[in-house]
């Protein structure tokens, strides 16, 4: 196979990156949910064939900001396009089509520990107003 080449950024100005996702992690916001190795744009990317890859550009405009995100599989030929957006939602478009590709195991439980977590703390804070009641 070849090296594959990333694009490089659509526009000098404005934010551009490429990521090999690893992983989803649902409790996280926007593109913070795909997890894995960030990748420079424009360079040979160090993926082989199956792996996903996120690309994004984002950059302002006069009448406000613009997104272009896409979720590419790596092919024998390069990257194959598997869904695109250009809405602000980009990230749970996206998400939606690499759910079934890239392995959760472990976001769920990771994401339930937190919660567990903050349970525990505001827990210990109610117990704190009630010690301090007459």
């Amino acid at each position: 196979m070849e090296p594959i080449v990333l694009p490089p950024p659509r526009r000098k100005s404005g934010k551009s990156w490429g990521r090999l996702v690893t992983s989803l992690d649902a409790s996280l916001d926007g593109g913070w949910m795909f997890e894995g190795p960030w990748l420079e744009r424009g360079d040979v990317a160090p993926v082989t064939p199956g792996d996903l890859v996120l690309l994004f550009d984002g950059w302002e405009t006069r009448s406000g900001a613009r997104i272009e995100a896409s979720l590419h599989r790596v092919g024998p030929g390069g990257l194959e396009l598997l869904r695109a957006s250009r809405e602000r939602g980009w990230a749970g478009e996206l998400a939606e089509a690499a759910s079934g590709l890239v392995p959760t195991e472990g976001v769920m439980r990771r994401a339930l520990e937190e919660e567990i977590r903050k349970a525990r703390r505001h827990l210990r804070g109610l117990e704190e107003r009630l010690d301090a009641l007459p």
